[in-house]
């Protein structure tokens, strides 16, 4: 398992995920993004939506901070919609 802690909008959150879903997931899906924005020749956006509280800004942080541990993989920058869809 690997252990994260990150800050999520003032809360401290712990996560873990195992060896084998960085490995069979998390990599060759960044690996995949990687391709296609260098297909096109430029920044993509992807989106990920699911319901409050499912860990989608602490899942996103993660792939973010695999993006600097891996040379191979070009960064990424997250954006938080929290809110967006308040006055």
């Amino acid at each position: 398992m690997i252990d994260y802690q990150v800050t999520i909008n003032g809360i401290r959150v712990d996560a873990s995920y195992s060896e084998r879903a960085v490995r069979e997931i998390f990599l060759p899906l960044l690996k995949k993004l990687a391709e296609i924005r260098k297909e096109k020749g430029r920044r993509i956006l992807v989106m990920l939506a699911a319901p409050p509280g499912a860990g989608k800004s602490t899942l996103l942080s993660f792939l973010e901070h695999l993006t600097h541990e891996y040379d191979a993989l070009p960064a990424i920058r997250i954006i938080g919609m929290d809110g967006f869809h308040r006055r």
